[in-house]
């Protein structure tokens, strides 16, 4: 059988089978056989043409994504021997990225130190905390978190810790004790002078709830407490209560003013709610006066 040629259906229909009879013809037909043809080859052509594209647009999205990836995996990827001496865990931090402060106490930081009595009680103007389970009154001598296991740790990609502190500035760390991290440690000069690091106050610090890091203020205010109930022993304490409700969430802070001819001697605590749990989220403590 050659292209003209074709197989009747068996009917006794004569314009049925006439009907059939125009279909093959024109089926056959050269000039409908050249423009399926060309049809053929312009399918072909675009599929080239799309399989270019795709191919072109997945080694351009490589080219992008591959470095960052590589990067985050160099940053984050498990290794051993991280960090000499800190208990920050391998799936958190790199050795490459996280190095500790090589800390000198000098003897004579602790004049300005009141340390509390080691009780923390219900009273939220005094500046007092617990801290993984130990006892702190702020401001504290910077030694005094080192002494109790926490370490000041910095990133490549972090300024490093200052060798001095001016004056009443502010300056910011970070201290990490058994992978946990304080971030937006505050630390300042008590006499005004410019001091070495090492003999330097915190002055405050910010934790989240996904810190997994053990604080409880006075009156038993701790993370993921609920909202209310915070704020409820806040506007109880007598002390400058505020309170807004942004787009991002809540905020609640107390503040004690310890100079009443100044408003930069201050104990501050803020709470912050950024979810829809409606708990205690963020714990900011902010204190500059010293004794």
């Amino acid at each position: 059988m050659n292209q003209y040629q074709y197989q009747k259906k068996n009917t006794d229909d004569p314009y049925a089978q006439m009907d059939e009879d125009l279909q093959v013809q024109e089926r056959f037909h050269p000039s409908s056989m050249l423009m399926r043809d060309l049809e053929s080859y312009a399918r072909a052509e675009q599929k080239k043409k799309t399989f270019r594209f795709r191919m072109i647009s997945l080694l351009a999205a490589a080219m992008i994504f591959l470095p960052v990836s590589l990067a985050g995996r160099a940053i984050f990827s498990s290794t051993t021997n991280h960090i000499d001496g800190s208990g920050i865990p391998q799936e958190n931090i790199h050795k490459d990225v996280y190095h500790i402060y090589d800390f000198h106490y000098d003897v004579g930081a602790d004049d300005y130190y009141d340390p509390g009595d080691g009780n923390l009680g219900d009273d939220l103007g005094e500046p007092e905390l617990t801290l993984e389970g130990t006892y702190y009154h702020l401001p504290a001598p910077l030694h005094v978190f080192i002494e109790n296991g926490w370490n000041i740790i910095y990133s490549d990609y972090d300024v490093e810790p200052p060798e001095e502190v001016e004056g009443r500035w502010k300056e910011y760390i970070k201290l990490e004790k058994d992978g946990k991290i304080l971030y937006s440690v505050r630390i300042g000069s008590p006499s005004g002078e410019t001091i070495p690091l090492e003999n330097s106050y915190v002055l405050g610090f910010s934790v989240d709830k996904y810190g997994d890091i053990d604080i409880e203020l006075p009156g038993g205010i701790r993370l993921e407490d609920d909202l209310d109930d915070a704020m409820e022993k806040m506007k109880g304490s007598g002390l400058e209560y505020a309170y807004r409700s942004e787009d991002w969430g809540e905020e609640a802070s107390v503040q004690k003013r310890l100079d009443t001819y100044s408003d930069y001697k201050y104990w501050n605590v803020k709470l912050s709610c950024y979810t829809d749990e409606h708990t205690v989220d963020w714990i900011e403590l902010d204190t500059n006066t010293f004794k």
